[in-house]
């Protein structure tokens, strides 16, 4: 993992279900959980054309297999997160309430 300061770094295909990335992600981090139900998953996927080049392929099932996928790791996924933004937001609500958060770890809650 980056050892700067100040980054943002996205994790994905579950690699926050492995404890030792969970341990090196909450080290010194706000991590954030951007959370989508499955069906809202399935059709941002199916919409985008990019994402047939650029994401891993689904082994056929669709809908069933983001269902399937999403309940596996979310409970990981909660395990090592500090913040949970509903994906459904505006990015700029999302990114309001991703710095906001930031602010408030990096000052205290009373600064």
């Amino acid at each position: 993992m980056y050892a700067g300061d100040k980054q943002v770094i996205a994790f994905g295909a579950g690699s926050l279900l492995h404890p030792e990335d969970q341990a090196a992600a909450c080290r010194n981090a706000l991590v954030v959980y951007l959370k989508l139900s499955a069906k809202l998953l399935w059709q941002r996927i199916e919409n985008c054309p990019a994402n047939w080049e650029t994401r891993p392929n689904l082994s056929c099932s669709g809908h069933e297999e983001v269902v399937e996928i999403s309940a596996r790791r979310t409970p990981g996924y909660c395990q090592c997160t500090d913040l949970i933004v509903d994906s459904t937001l505006t990015p700029e609500d999302l990114s309001d309430v991703i710095v906001a958060a930031y602010k408030e770890r990096e000052m205290g809650p009373n600064d």
